[in-house]
């Protein structure tokens, strides 16, 4: 977390990657009976399974998209400084969105 508060990241952003960074960590102890994972254990799996809990909780797919970004944004960065060897923020993306449909106002509702 000291390298993102260099990036002036607002309070809030900092505090929502801790928290996001807690239920990942929560659900690892929960499924997997660890609090961490060591660096040789960064691989997709654990961030899989993570994925898959969440939509079988009822999760929609944006509050997933939510919780994941952060996770993705850290592995890029350990993978950037060399503390992985693997990208694995590449093997796991966002989950896709419905579009939303939005109604264009008429000429006369303009007027």
């Amino acid at each position: 977390m000291v390298f993102k508060k260099t990036e002036r990241l607002a309070r809030k952003t900092l505090a929502d990657y801790v928290t996001h960074y807690e239920w990942f960590c929560d659900f690892l102890e929960e499924e997997e009976g660890v609090r961490d994972l060591l660096h040789n254990e960064m691989i997709v799996e654990p961030f899989i399974d993570y994925i898959q809990f969440m939509i079988n909780k009822g999760l929609m797919n944006s509050t997933i998209n939510i919780r994941i970004r952060p996770l993705r944004a850290f592995l890029r960065w350990c993978y950037t400084e060399q503390f992985i060897d693997i990208p694995i923020h590449e093997k796991f993306k966002p989950l896709k969105q419905p579009l939303e449909q939005v109604e264009a106002f008429t000429s006369s509702e303009l007027q």
